[in-house]
């Protein structure tokens, strides 16, 4: 499914050049530019161009996904409905809209988007060695307990007579009725008949495994793909339950608690913002990955202390090594996602001149000269661009002459110029150069 380049705003940029588009190997386009330019909206209209719907529920285990992942609550990715029946399609999304959940925070919403996905996968035995790659990569056990609020329950008819807070359901082969939370209602209501069918069954299958509306802790091994509730051992149709149910927030994912190698336990509510992000990110992608995917990332910075940024590319690019013929378009505003794009197949876009440079010229250089080069955005004194200018100077004052070498360095400091502010002591050095260049050429 990869795409060698596409019309953003009546101009086609590249996003791979030829030999990445016809290997195999997965690959990286890091897309730059300033705020407004349009980053956010070219990965949107990627995801639209390639998204391709069906009238029903196709899930071909081989098909190639359309997978957006973003961490902003203004991400611009297409939204999905959760209740329309006629809205199957290979677009996959992680992330903050969408949740049904009746009040679901930004974190819990993101969790909940990753958790569905990770489930899903996992219930049809899709990405096993991923998960694991995945976990090993973030220095995780491949296991993950998941603490689950239902929203209903089983009640007996004798109970069965509050309607202000509940609303009741009574599934066909169901040995009693279903206590539903009345803020579900809308929800519930909107279903076709076959769905309402599908989710009476889900609840009532779950709802045997529990006595009262408390949460509850499913324990997953992505190891052996196994799961348990209280030690009892899960059969898929209960796993397929609880992800229907999740979809709707009618089951709503309250933690993740996952075992770090050598620190014991972590919830992920109670992790740094930047392991939060960088997970969700990572077991998100990993939830829904298939060979000659398209996977889209919107500004994954967002939260990551500049040591996760670093770490970003270099993780994404192992973490999914054992799959081929993927493209990531990864939107960004930081130097240190670009500085340390390194795979073979590796690009970066710079959306205002539509240029496609090759990461390798980019890779492991300072932040300085990431903001100078690619970002346009060199910021006060920055050291990149002083040090050219020091530079210049040395070479003049050794050569006692102005040579092509010397005017082509000006023409590259001048560049810089009008991007510093009057007051900026780089700007001033500029000028002094410039002087000095023109002093010497006149003798």
């Amino acid at each position: 499914m990869k795409i060698g380049s596409f019309d953003h705003d009546g101009t086609m940029v590249e996003l791979i050049p030829a030999e990445a588009l016809s290997a195999s190997s997965n690959s990286f386009t890091v897309v730059v530019g300033k705020n407004g330019i349009g980053k956010s909206r070219l990965l949107s209209g990627i995801a639209k161009e390639l998204t391709q719907r069906y009238d029903y529920d196709y899930d071909d285990e081989d098909e190639p996904l359309v997978i957006a992942i973003s961490t902003s609550p203004f991400d611009k990715f297409p939204a999905i409905s959760r209740s329309r029946s006629k809205n199957y399609s290979n677009f996959r999304y992680v992330g903050l809209r969408g949740d049904s959940s009746a009040s679901a925070s930004s974190l819990i919403s993101l969790m909940s988007s990753a958790a569905r996905g990770l489930l899903k996968s996992a219930l049809h035995g899709h990405n096993g060695a991923s998960f694991l790659e995945v976990f090993s990569s973030l220095h995780f056990r491949p296991q993950a307990n998941f603490i689950l609020k239902p929203a209903f329950d089983k009640t007996a008819h004798s109970t069965a007579n509050s309607t202000e807070e509940y609303f009741f359901v009574e599934p066909v082969e169901s040995t009693g009725p279903i206590r539903v939370d009345k803020r579900y209602k809308h929800v519930y209501d909107g279903l076709g008949t076959e769905e309402k069918s599908s989710v009476e069954y889900a609840m009532s299958n779950v709802a045997s495994y529990y006595q009262a509306r408390k949460a509850i802790e499913l324990e997953f091994d992505f190891a052996t793909s196994t799961s348990y509730i209280d030690g009892k051992k899960l059969s898929p149709s209960i796993l397929n339950s609880i992800v229907i149910l999740m979809k709707l927030g009618l089951m709503r994912l309250m933690d993740i608690t996952l075992e770090k190698e050598d620190h014991g336990s972590l919830s992920l509510r109670r992790a740094s913002s930047g392991e939060q992000c960088l997970l969700i990110i990572m077991l998100g992608i990993a939830g829904h990955i298939r060979d000659g995917s398209v996977i889209l990332i919107d500004e994954p910075e967002i939260s990551l202390h500049p040591r996760w940024q670093e770490e970003f590319m270099p993780m994404l690019t192992s973490a999914f090594s054992g799959f081929s013929d993927c493209q990531f378009i990864i939107a960004t505003h930081s130097p240190q996602v670009v500085s340390r794009a390194t795979s073979k197949f590796s690009y970066i876009l710079v959306l205002e001149s539509g240029s496609l440079l090759n990461s390798k010229d980019f890779n492991n250089k300072s932040a300085d000269f990431q903001l100078a080069e690619l970002f346009g955005a060199p910021g006060r004194m920055n050291e990149y661009v002083s040090r050219l200018g020091f530079n210049l100077i040395a070479k003049i004052r050794a050569r006692k002459s102005i040579d092509i070498e010397i005017l082509n360095g000006l023409d590259d400091l001048l560049m810089f110029k009008s991007r510093l502010s009057d007051e900026d002591p780089v700007k001033k050095l500029i000028i002094s150069v410039e002087e000095l260049v023109a002093s010497h050429a006149t003798h």
